[in-house]
């Protein structure tokens, strides 16, 4: 904060519309590490379930956080289709990035997978506001909350 004025200073309000990014981009550097792994050769493409289910949970939950983490002048269907396209054009980098690497192979159908789990996910987000609710929720803001309450109780607000 500013001493002059009670306003956050421009650096202050940079780094709160930065900070939601902060989990988004380690997810997908983690991931894009992952996929540029070196290892022994891939083996042939198996149709595996699991693999699919793996793809749709991690996008989803990558997705929910890109939902998220969108500007709030963002509304409505172009918050989620947002969200959608930000999160399955990674899911197309990831990919790519795999089928470059000989010892991984890129699969059109995880992407698919990766897709589905994002437009499932901000679909959800949108149309129940519980879902947003619960995918807003931190552990920090508990923290917090829990702070105020000990500050309300020991009447130490406002000192």
């Amino acid at each position: 904060m500013n001493e002059a004025s009670d306003k956050p200073s421009s650096h202050e309000g940079a780094l709160s519309r930065l900070r939601p990014w902060v989990p988004i981009l380690v997810a997908c550097a983690l991931l894009s590490a992952y996929s540029a792994k070196s290892g022994s050769p891939a083996p042939l493409i198996e149709l595996s379930w699991r693999d699919k289910v793996d793809h749709f949970c991690v996008y989803g939950l990558l997705a929910t956080l890109v939902f998220q983490a969108l500007p709030s002048h963002l509304q409505g269907t172009r918050r989620w289709l947002c969200a959608f396209a930000l999160t399955s054009a990674f899911g197309i980098w990831d990919e790519t990035l795999q089928h470059f690497n000989p010892a991984r192979t890129g699969d059109p159908l995880d992407w698919f997978a990766d897709s589905l789990g994002a437009l499932a996910a901000v679909v959800l987000c949108s149309a129940f506001p519980c879902v947003q609710k619960l995918a807003a929720w931190s552990c920090f803001s508990l923290r917090q909350k829990k702070a105020c309450r000990e500050k309300s109780t020991t009447g130490q607000i406002g000192v």
